[in-house]
């Protein structure tokens, strides 16, 4: 979602719907649903693009440990394996990411649905007109 847009549930734990332009219009359409009790309402988001859970470090060690069964010389792979330096995890990091992110959008994958946060608790006793 590019744009603002806010959701309504009866309470923080239960399911959001709708979507509405500001967090006002939220507000008139819960003081409606919900009868004038509280509710809550929360701004919309897409959710995190896959590349935020990247982590190259455990990558790497996933990848080392998958390839113990190798022996070098009697030696296990792990043993003799360098150790590389922050600038070059981030660097992987980064790089797994873009590729990541583009294998999302080439195949269509991007999430159709949204994450709500900034959840407010909603009293309309307190609402002035």
């Amino acid at each position: 979602m590019t744009t603002e847009k806010w959701a309504i549930a009866p309470s923080d734990d239960k399911v959001f719907y709708g979507e509405y332009d500001s967090r006002e219009a939220a507000i008139k359409a819960g003081v409606v649903e919900f009868s004038g009790k509280p509710f809550c309402v929360g701004e919309l988001r897409q959710p995190a693009p896959l590349s935020k859970g990247v982590d190259a470090h455990y990558m790497v060690e996933q990848a080392v440990e998958a390839t113990e069964e190798d022996y070098c010389l009697g030696i296990p792979v792990t043993e003799g394996w360098p150790n590389a330096t922050p600038e070059q995890y981030k660097d992987l990091q980064t790089r797994i990411g873009a590729v990541l992110d583009a294998w999302v959008k080439d195949h269509g994958l991007t999430p159709q649905w949204f994450v709500v946060g900034n959840i407010q608790r909603i009293e309309p006793t307190h609402l002035s007109d």
